[in-house]
C-alpha cells in the first residue's frame, strides 16, 4: 500500500489520511445511496437518510470485514 501511495502523492503514508480516506468513503456512499433512494423510492428526505446511513454503513463494515478475511488468508493460509 506504501508504495503506490507514494508514487502517486510524495508523501510517505499516514494512518491520518487512511482515516480521511474512510470517511469521504463512507460520505460518498451515504450521499450516492440518499439520492439513489430518494429517486427510486419517491420516499421522504428523513426515511431516505436513515435507509441511506443504514445501508452505507452496513455496507462499508462488511467490505471492511471482507479485507481483514483476506488479510488473514493471505498472511496465514497463503
Amino acid at each position: 500500500m506504501e508504495i503506490p501511495f507514494y508514487s502517486i502523492t510524495k508523501i510517505n503514508y499516514s494512518q491520518t489520511f487512511d482515516s480521511i480516506e474512510s470517511i469521504f468513503t463512507i460520505l460518498a456512499i451515504w450521499t450516492y445511496l440518499f439520492f439513489a433512494i430518494r429517486k427510486f423510492y419517491k420516499s421522504k428526505v428523513v426515511w431516505s437518510l436513515v435507509a441511506a446511513g443504514f445501508i452505507g454503513c452496513t455496507f462499508f463494515t462488511f467490505i471492511q470485514y471482507y479485507r481483514m478475511l483476506l488479510f488473514f488468508k493471505i498472511v496465514f493460509w497463503g
